[in-house]
């Protein structure tokens, strides 16, 4: 099983999700934990996870952040392989995504916290406010921070707070406190070298700023370039690139949005549209 993790992240690291997927299978059954391949199956298992680990929620959640460390061996290594694959399966496969977390979340109440428990439960927020329910949603996301604090995983603050912000947060906050949210995504992603989720967050706050601000243009490029050196500690300014030609070429000042490269921006004067 051990293995099967390591192979996992290999195999993900070449964007060969759907051998990692098979493989996560393969260690999981091997800890004892078979989850339904067949997609009718899946689905109706996830229907009863889904029942058990709200009852668990509702029932326990004031105590979350009394709960000790896990010490139980089998838990500890299914918590595991179960983290590893969540970008796979958030990759190829929703349904398991959804039963890799509650799995995650049953664990952590069953038997105790873990390094991984708070991204879990931001993404059981996720899960659970794609069914409607914003106000459990962000509850449980606000619970997931807390949690992050207290283990003091301050590597895993960039993705906590990115999967809050731009998945949770949105649907019940007033936006000026999302970007607060995605701000702190942003620091933790620059104070530990993050480059993926502190990126994401930098591309959803440009997003959310544009709209809570109904900003011109201008105003969203100049958002953009007062950003450019937190993205440059991060090592990528693809998608800040991006989003400011998409902000010229909306002001109409490019032939094409395609072209990523800034310093092709030219005066709409001189160049025509396609």
């Amino acid at each position: 099983a051990d293995v099967c993790r390591l192979r996992v992240v290999f195999l993900n690291n070449q964007t060969r999700n759907d051998e990692a997927v098979r493989v996560g299978l393969e260690g999981l059954r091997a800890l004892g934990l078979d989850l339904p391949v067949d997609p009718d199956a899946l689905r109706a298992s996830n229907a009863a996870a889904r029942l058990r680990v709200r009852a668990i929620l509702q029932a326990r959640s004031a105590t979350l952040l009394e709960l000790e460390p896990n010490t139980d061996e089998l838990s500890t290594r299914r918590a595991q392989l179960l983290t590893a694959m969540i970008s796979v399966c958030y990759a190829t496969n929703q349904d398991l995504l959804a039963a890799v977390i509650f799995e995650m979340v049953t664990i952590l109440f069953e038997h105790g916290t873990f390094r991984a428990a708070p991204f879990a439960l931001v993404m059981q927020a996720q899960l659970t406010a794609a069914t409607g329910d914003f106000v459990e949603a962000n509850e449980l996301g606000d619970l997931a921070i807390a949690l992050a604090k207290k283990l003091g995983v301050r590597d895993q603050e960039a993705k906590i707070f990115f999967c809050f912000g731009c998945f949770v947060a949105l649907w019940k906050r007033p936006l000026d406190a999302v970007l607060d949210v995605l701000h702190k995504a942003i620091e933790a992603g620059v104070d530990t070298g993050d480059r993926v989720y502190g990126s994401y967050s930098i591309h959803c706050t440009q997003i959310t700023a544009f709209a809570s601000q109904a900003a011109s243009m201008d105003e969203t490029i100049a958002e953009i370039d007062k950003r450019t050196p937190l993205v440059s500690q991060l090592g990528s300014l693809q998608v800040l690139r991006f989003i400011k030609h998409a902000a010229h070429a909306l002001a109409g000042r490019t032939s094409r949005l395609d072209v990523l490269d800034v310093r092709d921006v030219r005066d709409v004067r001189d160049v025509p549209h396609d």
